[in-house]
């Protein structure tokens, strides 16, 4: 029973595409694996061969699978036997969107308030004083800013609502402070910052952002979208290069303990990466989107763990913020208000670009052969996207949009019709779906965000996400949790039980789905010969698990991950 008889019995046409090394080529020299796996269940996530009793992996790659006693003869003095003990091995998670720059810059100058890590308004308040506090006291060279991040009015309702005042009068006026709100999408700076920032009345919006002023032409403090909020945001020094390199470390030891293999940044800016930043163990493949704020590229050297995926475009804001584009107005509550949405100005959200802006500022990427994302979370603005992406008329390149919370069936039929790959954020049901269902969006639009059912049932090739940090967890299991029960953390409502998927569409889109809106299909997302041996061990069978309890570690967890064949060691 040969590797090339394995490979064949696998995928007929498999040698004839993959541009991988091939492990039998050598036919006069005995091959040994590296690591062979067995004593547990695997799932390869290839319909072809779903389930198999063992893998084994020679350097960085998947040397042959099948039955265990089939693959005993690879095992020579060198290979090492993984004990699976009864656990589960699958094709290492893939994070189709979130911010992993953004989130490891933040651990070495921001001070999280997030309802993940602050239980009350007193627990928000203690933290933000005393991070000022260490500014004040801190020697003469050290960064004066006080950046505060999570703040989340939806998780405690009881905090107040932010201006530049109240930052002034309740916790400095003296040192900039700037405070970022859960979503991303909107954030607060006091006078002393705007100040610095150079931003006064007379300042106007920046393209694709909002700086906020009241009835009189003052200004408030809050800023929404990137545009406005860099323009504050990039007055702040650079922390040291060792607390960078600490932030980025941790932060990839959290991606490790989540599962992921292969993470993606959507927010990508020049002179942000410096590849030397990126830690070798945990080893993360890191895929980047570039945010477009002009016609340059950041200059990533492409590697097998990092390169330049594509370029990014914002069409509209945040459900949290009132900024997301809808058809209908968010709802006008007390929550609403403290959430400082632009209900009287804009009601319905804001369109960043209209459908001619858009297509002159994207067109140009899909002309290069780039693959384009495009930040679009309401109805209005996926229409915009879309009509955009018909417009370009280039299936081929997998033009993705992004978010698609307010997505109706009909556009995701479009998605599918048009070649677009659909990530979606479901996931915000876990946390939200109450302040959603009572204060933002009404009953009707809670129970069918993201209708991730109609993106499998036109075909559309899909990837669920998490968006850390500007959503409090990172973990692929809650994400897979919300899409198959769309269920809230210790809450049992099922909020639009027709939008379920199976736990099997679950994982593919944490796994082939993503795989193939990156271009790494061949290398990614399942466990085939010649693939890249990417790889998570998980506590239990995901299919034998109630999905209720995906959040449980007690029940099921990440034990380990291996990318590239190298183990992770994430309990380290």
């Amino acid at each position: 029973f040969s590797i090339l008889i394995m490979e064949k019995k696998h995928n007929p046409h498999h040698r004839h595409q993959c541009h991988l090394p091939c492990f039998h080529h050598k036919s006069h020299v005995k091959e040994y694996a590296d690591l062979i796996f067995h004593g547990g269940n695997i799932i390869t996530m290839n319909d072809a061969q779903p389930r198999v009793e063992a893998l084994a992996v020679k350097e960085n790659y998947i040397m042959a699978l099948g039955d265990f006693e089939e693959l005993r003869h690879l095992i020579g003095e060198r290979t090492q036997e993984v004990h699976l003990k009864g656990r589960t091995l699958l094709p290492g998670f893939i994070e189709a969107h979130q911010h992993a720059i953004l989130a490891a810059y933040g651990r070495s100058f921001y001070v999280d308030v997030g309802g993940n890590v602050c239980q009350t308004v007193d627990d928000v308040k203690k933290k933000i004083t005393d991070a000022i506090d260490a500014k004040q006291n801190a020697t003469p060279g050290n960064i004066r800013w006080v950046g505060i991040s999570g703040w989340d009015v939806e998780l405690l309702q009881q905090l107040p609502k932010l201006s530049a005042t109240y930052m002034d009068q309740n916790f400095t006026a003296d040192l900039p402070l700037v405070i970022v709100g859960q979503s991303g999408h909107t954030a607060w700076a006091n006078h002393k910052a705007l100040e610095i920032a150079g931003i006064t009345n007379a300042t106007p919006s920046p393209e694709g952002g909002t700086i906020v002023k009241d009835e009189s032409g003052n200004l408030t403090g809050q800023l929404l979208e990137a545009a406005a909020i860099l323009m504050v945001f990039s007055k702040i020094p650079t922390p040291p290069w060792e607390k960078l390199k600490e932030g980025f470390k941790d932060q990839w030891k959290d991606y490790a303990r989540c599962g992921y293999t292969t993470v993606t940044d959507l927010s990508t800016l020049p002179g942000q990466l410096v590849p030397e930043l990126i830690p070798s163990t945990p080893a993360v493949r890191l895929a980047c989107y570039a945010y477009e704020f002009g016609n340059s590229f950041p200059n990533i050297p492409k590697t097998d763990m990092v390169w330049l995926a594509g370029v990014k475009f914002c069409a509209d804001g945040s459900p949290h913020c009132g900024t997301s584009c809808v058809s209908q107005p968010y709802l006008d509550t007390e929550l609403s208000k403290r959430l400082c949405f632009p209900i009287t100005d804009h009601p319905c959200g804001i369109l960043n670009w209209t459908k001619d802006e858009l297509y002159e500022k994207v067109k140009p990427w899909s002309d290069q052969d780039i693959q384009v994302a495009i930040h679009a979370h309401g109805d209005v603005a996926i229409d915009t996207a879309l009509n955009v992406y018909e417009l370009l008329k280039a299936p081929t390149r997998r033009h993705r949009i992004e978010h698609m919370g307010f997505a109706t069936e009909d556009q995701l039929a479009r998605c599918s019709k048009l070649g677009v790959a659909p990530s979606m954020f479901v996931c915000q049901l876990y946390y939200y779906a109450e302040t959603f269902y009572k204060d933002l969006l009404g009953p009707e639009r809670t129970n069918n965000w993201c209708c991730i059912d109609a993106a499998v049932k036109y075909g559309c090739v899909l990837s669920l996400h998490t968006d850390y940090p500007t959503f409090p967890s990172p973990s692929a299991l809650i994400s897979m949790k919300t899409a198959i029960t769309r269920t809230m953390r210790k809450n049992p409502n099922v909020y639009g039980h027709e939008h379920c998927i199976t736990v099997h569409e679950a994982l593919k889109a944490y796994t082939v789905g993503p795989a193939w809106q990156l271009f790494r299909e061949r290398e990614l997302g399942s466990l085939q010969v010649n693939k890249l041996a990417d790889l998570v061990i998980l506590s239990a069978d995901p299919y034998e698990v109630d999905p209720l309890q995906f959040d449980d570690s007690s029940v099921i967890r990440v034990v380990e991950t291996y990318t590239g064949g190298k183990c992770n060691n994430i309990e380290e």
